[in-house]
């Protein structure tokens, strides 16, 4: 029974200036070494921005065979609105804008071609769909949410993802650790071990995709999982 760990890396530019400026990190470290030390794979969602703030991870993202990169936009502005107070984009060049330059950042800092796409809050409309493949990206959802954006209890994202998850769910998580993703990390030192107890085999995007004949959305085994 395969499943996705999928987790994003949200930078905003005020984000990233905190970084900067030595106010904040924005990035679990310690997530990338559980999954590491427990052979876990999953893919990672990285804006554009991210990415120029950690280049160094990324390429180690790259070089590492349990993980996968994605495409999570550059500044992860909100390709529609409203979308939990992210600014939004106002023309569909921004919008590919958005995917091309994040992608042009990835594949030059870690030499790799990113597949999949992340909208930004998961908000987007109709047209964005097409958008999104036009520019050789696959826009791929979730039908599992972690709930882990400024919780702060374990407890509350392990009940929330082992409610949830059936075979060839899409689970999504986020990288950035405290204060935006506060308790990320102590829950998946549960939820790991308890979703392989469970005979759940977490693997990449890639390899739990390819397994299927038709999109997720078509198929009746898996009709929660939201690959656009």
């Amino acid at each position: 029974m395969r499943v996705a760990l999928t987790f994003d890396a949200d930078m905003t530019a005020g984000m990233r200036q905190a970084v900067l400026d030595g106010e904040a990190v924005h990035y679990d470290r310690r997530i990338i070494s559980l999954l590491r030390q427990t052979g876990t794979r999953a893919t990672i969602f990285v804006t554009g921005l991210w990415a120029e703030t950690y280049p160094d991870e990324v390429r180690s993202f790259a070089a590492d065979p349990l993980l996968e990169i994605a495409n999570h936009s550059w500044d992860h502005r909100a390709f529609r609105s409203p979308c939990y107070g992210l600014p939004a984009l106002t023309s569909d060049t921004d919008r590919r804008r958005q995917i091309n330059r994040a992608a042009a950042s990835i594949r030059r800092l870690s030499a790799v071609s990113t597949m999949y796409f992340r909208y930004p809050g998961g908000c987007h409309g109709d047209s964005d769909v097409a958008l999104v493949r036009e520019e050789s990206h696959v826009p791929v959802q979730w039908d599992v949410i972690s709930g882990d954006p400024f919780q702060d209890r374990p407890s509350v994202i392990v009940r929330n993802v082992l409610s949830s998850v059936n075979p060839g769910s899409i689970i999504v998580f986020h990288l950035n650790g405290s204060p935006n993703a506060p308790g990320t990390y102590a829950a998946l030192r549960s939820l790991v071990p308890e979703l392989k107890s469970r005979g759940y085999e977490p693997v990449t995007l890639t390899e739990l995709l390819k397994e299927r004949a038709r999109p997720p959305h078509l198929s009746p085994a898996t009709p929660r999982v939201r690959l656009l």
